[in-house]
């Protein structure tokens, strides 16, 4: 039956003693067949009768150097069954608890007891198997001298434990003496290596400065003379470098006196050929203005041109380049302002006097802003070249004819 948690037997009664032995839930694995007999546990008046069915199946002694030990597994309330049953049967159990260590013959254990006992380990074997499979022992009674003798056991029990406490103790000091001696030993080999090591620093440094002093004194005289004459050689050196500057310097000051009267006089050939150009040019602007009356009026896109930009000299391809543009506003607003005088643009690299206006919208898919107008300012007429471009190559090509327009 099964009550607060453990298992009760029923007795051949029909008697259940909660007080009595129990064993836990998880030990109570087997269970009856229908039909089977049912294996009661004897009555109460028969307690003597049965023997004891705990740890007989799974224990084992060893013997140590400080006593014997039983080990054994069992549930917890049979486990204390099996210590009384142990000290009723005069096994004098020091101490026990659950065990954690394997036992000799390499199984773990529930639980250990150390025992005390002056018999030979298989004599003891023999009381605790006795005492394990024996049927349950009457309650004890009182007799003469039980306490004394329980109170002598306990004092032995005592007088071993502390005996194994200062086996134990001792060993520990002299473990701690070991260490402090191999301490205080490496500390003192320690304490000489370093002074050992400053030593060979000191001697190292000492050994380092006389070299360096020696090798000093031996190459001074060495260098002194060494740069005595590489100073010498130098200094010939650059008197001869001086002397050829010199002399190349004066060269270089005629050369340029020769130069600058030589650019003197192309500057004024040059003024001469200029002023000579304008006049040629006055004179075919004057003979322009004398015919254009007997020429009558273009018409179309140059028509528009020559009437509202009478200043401006359209060049090479302009007239064709303008009718290319979808929308000639931008490029018109620019011809306006060149007509009127206005700077706008930049210089055009690479030509003299003439002025660069770039990305002009054209209104053309493709090239929006790859209208040009170049212009060379500065005389009555301005001449105009309108352009759109292609590529760079084909652009340059347009400049270099602007070039010899100039």
């Amino acid at each position: 039956m099964v009550y607060d948690g453990a298992v009760y037997p029923l007795r051949a009664d029909d008697t259940i003693d909660v007080s009595g032995p129990s064993w836990e839930i998880e030990d109570a694995k087997r269970f009856l067949l229908s039909g089977a007999t049912i294996p009661f546990a004897p009555g109460a008046g028969a307690a003597g009768s049965s023997p004891y069915l705990g740890a007989s199946d799974s224990w084992t002694l060893e013997g140590t150097q400080f006593g014997y030990y039983f080990l054994f597994d069992a549930p917890e309330r049979v486990a204390v069954a099996t210590i009384d049953r142990l000290s009723a049967a005069g096994v004098a159990v020091q101490r026990w608890d659950v065990s954690h260590r394997p036992a000799a013959d390499g199984s773990y254990y529930d639980w250990f007891a150390r025992l005390l006992s002056d018999t030979t380990q298989e004599e003891l074997r023999s009381q605790i198997s006795t005492a394990l499979t024996a049927a349950a022992p009457a309650p004890p009674t009182e007799t003469p001298g039980a306490g004394l003798a329980q109170l002598q056991l306990r004092v032995e029990m005592l007088v071993a434990e502390v005996a194994e406490l200062y086996a134990a103790l001792g060993v520990a000091n002299a473990q701690r003496d070991s260490a402090e001696a191999r301490v205080a030993t490496e500390t003192e080999r320690s304490a000489r290596l370093e002074a050992d090591l400053a030593r060979s620093a000191a001697l190292y440094k000492n050994l380092r400065d006389e070299h360096e002093a020696l090798v000093s004194q031996a190459e001074s005289a060495e260098d002194e003379a060494r740069l005595r004459l590489e100073k010498e050689a130098l200094i010939e050196m650059a008197l001869a470098e001086n002397a050829d500057l010199w002399s190349r310097l004066q060269e270089f000051e005629e050369a340029q006196r020769t130069g600058d009267a030589k650019v003197l006089i192309l500057r004024a050939e040059i003024d001469e050929l200029n002023e000579r150009l304008e006049e040629l040019g006055e004179q075919e602007r004057r003979r322009a203005r004398a015919v254009r009356p007997t020429v009558g009026p273009q018409r179309g896109v140059p028509g528009f041109i020559e009437r509202s930009f009478q200043r401006l000299e359209f060049v090479l391809d302009s007239l064709d380049a303008l009718e290319d543009f979808s929308n000639p506003a931008a490029a018109l607003r620019v011809l306006f302002q060149i007509d009127t005088g206005d700077m706008v643009g930049k210089d055009l690299e690479g030509i003299r006097g003439w002025r660069e206006v770039s990305k002009v919208a054209t209104g053309n898919a493709g090239q929006e802003d790859l209208g040009r107008i170049y212009y060379l300012p500065g005389g009555p007429r301005v001449l105009v070249s309108v352009h759109i471009k292609q590529d760079d190559k084909q652009q340059q090509r347009h400049i270099g004819r602007l070039a010899r327009l100039a």
